[in-house]
């Protein structure tokens, strides 16, 4: 099961996004729940290299997960279009903060060679296959509660950093506003090109740079995982966040607020997401003497003398009376004055 707030959230995203006009998106809905059916070859070869059992009885939340993360794509999509129809007012204000942070450009920080350019370009497009495998791995993952924290965590991202937040710092970017001499043949000239000349046709396109999704997302995934994955992901963060800056898409603030915006919705979807100490008391089978989940009986005064006098007793036969009086006190604490449960106690005590 996934958190509520995550349907909702995602439904508020897809469902007005579909009377916006559609922008290109590459996939289409089979091809979707393709990637997830095929995810389960990788998911037993992972399950046979760690001598774990495969969990097979996944398969249809995976495809499921697939395509509907293909809808929510395609409705933030059509809002993210939203942003270069408003134009790009704060670039300005980002590059002066920028530069005095840095000193000037920060750009002008990292090697400006065409063997460190390639590298970073190449690295920077493996974000598509790093986001497609990031859901497939938390789509996998057995354990029922951190997968309600991470897709609310993941939504909250998109949603909260991809629309709003670029739609209240809407910025183009170095890249579209600067002049910039990269080398010929990298895979940024083109996709620049590209989308500068849909946004002067008046289609449809996703030119956004603060804050960055190409950091957030891998972020994201460095502070859900753990060991090895988490020091690949932050790597490959820290891989992105420079390359976003070479590659002159983003000011290098854009991926700061991107990472401090990642630590937020973590910590919003943990608050989300977390059981209340009364229901992890008893999910664990951990009790007070009484037998009363702890924060009744901390709410409760009468149950907290119930707890006092049980504690005095003599040592004998008292471990059937306990859990009887438990019974009670647990009944007394949600009915209030209720004097059933008082009777029950008092025929207890004296059995």
């Amino acid at each position: 099961m996934l958190h509520p707030g995550a349907g909702l959230i995602a439904a508020a995203v897809i469902l007005p996004g579909l009377r916006l006009p559609t922008v290109p998106m590459p996939g289409s809905w089979v091809g979707a729940a393709g990637i997830g059916l095929a995810s389960a070859a990788f998911a037993l070869a992972w399950a046979r290299l760690r001598r774990v059992s495969f969990p097979l009885a996944r398969l249809p939340w995976v495809i499921c997960w697939c395509v509907a993360a293909r809808g929510f794509f395609d409705g933030f999509l059509r809002w993210k279009a939203l942003v270069a129809e408003s134009g790009f007012p704060f670039d300005p204000s980002l590059a002066r903060i920028d530069a005095w942070l840095h000193r000037g450009p920060a750009w002008r920080l990292l090697p400006d060679d065409d063997g460190f350019l390639r590298a970073v370009d190449a690295a920077y497009y493996l974000w598509f296959p790093v986001l497609t495998g990031g859901i497939l791995w938390a789509a996998w993952r057995t354990d029922a509660d951190w997968r309600r924290h991470f897709v609310l965590a993941f939504v909250l991202v998109w949603v909260g950093l991809g629309i709003c937040a670029a739609h209240g710092l809407a910025s183009a970017g170095p890249i579209f506003t600067e002049e910039t001499s990269l080398p010929a043949g990298l895979r940024t000239t083109l996709v620049r090109d590209a989308l500068w000349r849909a946004f002067e046709a008046g289609a449809p396109t996703s030119i956004s740079a603060m804050p960055s999704l190409h950091v957030a997302i891998p972020a994201l995934y460095a502070v859900a995982a753990r060991s090895t994955l988490r020091a690949l992901f932050a790597a490959y963060t820290i891989v992105v966040l420079l390359g976003s800056v070479a590659l002159r898409w983003h000011y290098a603030i854009d991926g700061y607020a991107a990472i401090a915006g990642v630590a937020l919705c973590w910590w919003l979807a943990s608050v989300a997401t977390s059981p209340s100490p009364a229901s992890r008391m008893c999910a664990e089978g951990q009790s007070n003497p009484t037998g009363a989940p702890f924060s009744i009986v901390n709410r409760n005064p009468m149950a907290r003398a119930g707890a006092a006098r049980v504690g005095t007793r003599a040592p004998g036969n008292e471990e059937p009376r306990t859990r009887v009086r438990g019974l009670c006190l647990r009944r007394w604490a949600m009915r209030g004055s209720n004097p059933r449960p008082r009777a029950c106690e008092a025929r207890a005590l004296t059995s």
